[in-house]
Formats: C-alpha cells, sequence, structure tokens
C-alpha cells in the first residue's frame, strides 16, 4: 500500500495497536485458525472512528476481533476492507438461524467460545458454519478441550499475574514464584515476555505519532 495513501483521504495510519500473538493462519485448516485467536494490545482514543486495512479475510477472526479490541475502548470502526476474501470469508456476521442451529446440535459451543475469549454471538459467519459441520459431539467436546489448553496463552499477561499471585501467597518470593512458573508453564511465561515487549512498543509507537501529531499542529496554528 502506498505510504501517501491515508493523505489522499484525509486520514492517518494508527500504528498503538499491534497484534499481540503469532497464530500462523496461513495455510492453516479451520480447526487451527479456530483455536489460534488473534489477540490485540494497545489504546486508541475513544470517539476516533476507523476503517481497518487487511491483507486477506479467509475465517474472518483477525477483522473481527481487532474490531471488538477497539469498540471496546470506545472508538467506532466504519468499515472494514481486504486486498482479498476466500469464498464467504466477507460475511463476518452469522445469520441467527445459523447460531440457533449450532447451539441445538452443539451446546458445548458457548463453552468453546468462553475459552477463546468472547461470547458465542462473537464467532464470524465462516467460522460458524464450520463448527455446524463437526461431524459428531466427540469431535466437538476435543475441540472444546483443546480450547481450555489455549485459553491462558489467549491473554498470557493477566494470565501469568493471576498464576504468579497465587505462587506468592503461597509464600514464594517474586524471583523462586518466576522460576516455578518458568519450570512449570513455560509457554506461559514465554508468551508474557513476548507480549510485554509488543505492548510497550505499542504504546512508544502510539505515544510517537501523537507527539508528532501535535507538532505538526501546532506548526499549522
Amino acid at each position: 500500500m502506498p505510504s501517501d495513501w491515508p493523505k489522499e483521504i484525509g486520514a492517518e495510519v494508527f500504528l498503538g495497536i499491534c497484534q499481540s500473538n503469532q497464530v500462523s493462519h496461513t495455510g492453516a485448516d479451520a480447526v487451527t485458525r479456530i483455536l489460534g485467536q488473534p489477540t490485540f494490545v494497545g489504546q486508541i482514543a475513544g470517539g476516533r472512528r476507523v476503517l481497518i486495512v487487511d491483507d486477506v479475510a479467509t475465517f474472518g477472526s483477525t477483522l473481527a476481533n481487532l474490531r471488538g479490541w477497539i469498540e471496546h475502548q470506545g472508538a467506532y470502526v466504519i468499515r472494514a476492507t481486504t486486498l482479498g476474501a476466500t469464498f464467504g470469508g466477507t460475511k463476518l456476521a452469522q445469520p441467527k438461524e445459523a447460531l440457533d442451529k449450532l447451539l441445538k446440535k452443539f451446546p458445548e459451543v458457548e463453552t468453546l467460545s468462553r475459552n477463546l475469549g468472547f461470547t458465542l454471538d462473537c464467532f464470524t459467519g465462516r467460522e460458524t458454519h464450520f463448527l455446524a459441520q463437526v461431524p459428531h459431539r466427540e469431535r466437538m467436546e476435543a475441540l472444546v478441550t483443546a480450547s481450555e489448553k489455549v485459553r491462558a496463552l489467549l491473554n498470557p499477561i493477566a494470565e501469568y499475574n493471576h498464576r504468579l499471585e497465587q505462587l506468592l501467597k503461597d509464600g514464594l518470593s517474586k524471583t523462586d514464584a518466576r522460576k516455578a512458573l518458568e519450570a512449570k508453564e513455560p509457554d506461559l511465561v514465554l508468551a508474557q515476555d513476548n507480549q510485554t515487549v509488543i505492548q510497550r512498543r505499542s504504546q512508544l509507537l502510539a505515544q510517537r505519532q501523537a507527539s508528532t501529531h501535535e507538532k505538526k499542529r501546532s506548526q499549522r496554528l
């Protein structure tokens, strides 16, 4: 995308929100996409109007989750666009009848959605279609079980702090508690460290962008 494209429509590129995990969706199957939900860090001022631009929409989870993160902070996503999309990938909102049919077939999907960090109605149309095609309950239960294992990694900072606090209450020092977590939950510790770095980087980018914007504004005045 040309760097001067936002200027042509009177917009600015906002750099303060970053994806905080690596989901490896390229070439992934449906189960991997369902379990590998993208998460985000960074803040945006409430009231701002946002256009999301992405490369490709497949199941739509990146667009849906990013929209949720932005609107949770009081901003508004007015449009989302991509350079390409797979068949069915552009219909993010699922029909109510499709959701009702899925819930009737597999009540377990409510637990699945909670483990993935959102409510049942937040599944995209493509995700809902895939889940409805799961052939039998045993496979759905296996998917729910798998989602329980990845739940902690969707919000590793909060999960890490929660488990660290439990160890501190048990009488361990902060250093020993950290070592205990590294030994027992190495994936969680690594994910927490990575997300902390990404979060700090997004904060610095947002601060730098705000400073640049303020300088340009003062020059115009």
